[in-house]
């Protein structure tokens, strides 16, 4: 039992990732235990559930059951459990908080926790062995078995979701600065540019005129716009670096 869920598990882990890899054990144990209906919950950190998948319902009765489990009640012990819970008659168990309406009738039911180290991650959900019998140890012990690999896509979808919520990070944060430096760029440099732009437009008109008094002051502003530009430049290019690197020298 053992050696076929470890080929199941490698199989799914070599070639499925992410919350595809989630629906394909959830499946695996379904058919290992055979249950009908499975699920697979990765635990959030604060002893509620992130994500939460199932096979052997429909989607039309996904969308009448609403909400999914948020971890209360069984679901939510399992989460905190480092032992499998294997139970006959879900309406025998102290910690069985009911269903939803629209939901199916469930009655035997087996929970194995996804452990990664000393951490429960997740946890393994199987209900209505096939045959009206309740799970026997067989089941649990190939459920547990699969759990083990089940840690392996938990951790990795954990590790995809944290990347992504940095490289999240990593855009937002460019995003502001290049909205910063558009603002220098338009309240700053632009207005210097523009500013000895008009001046040496007056310029060549006093020169067209003949003015050459006029000519020399306007030269002289453009020349001290241009060389507010230069500075201002220099300022925004220096701003441009990453301050991380200030900080390491």
């Amino acid at each position: 039992v053992r050696e076929t869920a470890q080929r199941v598990a490698l199989d799914i882990l070599s070639s499925r990732t992410g919350i595809e890899a989630l629906y394909q054990i959830a499946d695996a144990a379904r058919t290992l235990a055979h249950a009908r209906y499975a699920a697979l919950g990765v635990a959030d950190g604060s002893g509620g559930l992130q994500e939460f998948v199932t096979v052997g319902i429909t989607e039309e009765q996904e969308r009448a059951i609403g909400r999914r489990p948020v971890g209360e009640g069984l679901l939510g012990l399992l989460l905190r459990s480092k032992h499998p819970i294997r139970v006959g008659n879900l309406a025998d168990h102290p910690d069985v908080v009911g269903f939803p309406p629209n939901h199916p009738p469930m009655h035997s039911f087996l929970g194995v926790p996804i452990r990664h180290g000393d951490s429960v991650i997740g946890s393994l959900y199987l209900a209505v062995r096939e045959g009206g019998d309740g799970f026997t140890e067989n089941d649990e012990a190939a459920v547990q078995a699969l759990g083990a690999y089940a840690a392996v896509a938990v951790h990795n979808l954990r590790m995809l979701a944290q990347q992504t919520s940095l490289v999240n990070g990593l855009i937002n944060a460019q995003e502001e600065e290049r909205r910063a430096v558009a603002y220098d760029l338009h309240d700053g440099l632009t207005q210097y540019v523009m500013a000895a732009h008009a001046h040496m437009e007056s310029c060549r008109s006093a020169r067209l005129k003949g003015d050459d008094d006029r000519f020399d002051r306007e030269a002289g502003s453009a020349m001290r716009y241009l060389q507010a530009a230069v500075s201002e430049s220099r300022r925004l290019i220096n701003g441009l670096r990453t301050l991380a690197l200030d900080e390491r020298g």
